[in-house]
């Protein structure tokens, strides 16, 4: 784990901690010597580090291209986050993202794809399902719950005093669609398994 990681773990936990009554359940269900994909809902750009800072071990973070532009490139990229064009990943960004996965590293994902517009949970991205399908990897889902009060879409200060909460699941290893069903469809069905565990929880 880089200095600059461990920093910004640091200090994103002190100011959850400090600002909105930060709650972790269920860290032991995530993997410390295996590579998983953690699949949480999103609702808030507060999301990637109050899902991360809590873990032991530094993960990968898919983080849409336009933000790599100067000067937040360099530092996203410090902080394990592979550019993605949300409507055409090419094959170079699933190469990075399954090296990565190769490698035994962790990786965030967010099935929905972007940010909820109201604060509910949304259907997933069938997209998704095809890195799901490549990685073959345990899947550990998350939900968080107070980030869209305390930071939704259009704002940019956040709400102190909100009650911020993560929860991680059980692992567990998705079930692969009938290969002979259009693409599409086996990709969505497996990105529905994942929301439903997110709902769940």
């Amino acid at each position: 784990m880089s200095i600059v990681y461990s920093s910004a773990q640091i200090l994103s936990k002190a100011y959850f901690k400090s600002f909105h009554r930060f709650k972790v359940v269920g860290l032991e269900n995530v993997p410390k010597d295996q590579a998983f994909i953690l699949a949480s809902n999103h609702a808030s750009f507060i999301d990637p580090p109050a899902l991360g800072c809590a873990l032991p071990t530094s993960i990968c973070y898919l983080a849409r291209d336009s933000l790599f532009r100067f000067p937040f490139g360099g530092f996203l990229k410090k902080l394990n986050s592979i550019p993605i064009h949300r409507e055409n990943m090419n094959i170079r960004t699933v190469r990075i993202i399954l090296n990565k996965i190769k490698d035994g590293k962790g990786l965030l994902i967010f099935p929905e794809g972007t940010r909820t517009h109201d604060g509910s949970i949304q259907k997933a991205k069938s997209g998704i399902g095809f890195i799901l399908e490549m990685a073959n990897v345990p899947i550990v889902p998350a939900k968080i719950t107070g980030s869209y009060k305390i930071l939704p879409r259009g704002k940019i200060m956040p709400k102190l005093g909100v009650k911020l909460t993560v929860r991680y699941g059980a692992p567990f290893l998705i079930e692969k669609s009938d290969k002979s069903l259009e693409r599409k469809e086996r990709y969505s069905k497996m990105a529905e398994q994942v929301m439903s565990k997110i709902n769940d929880l």
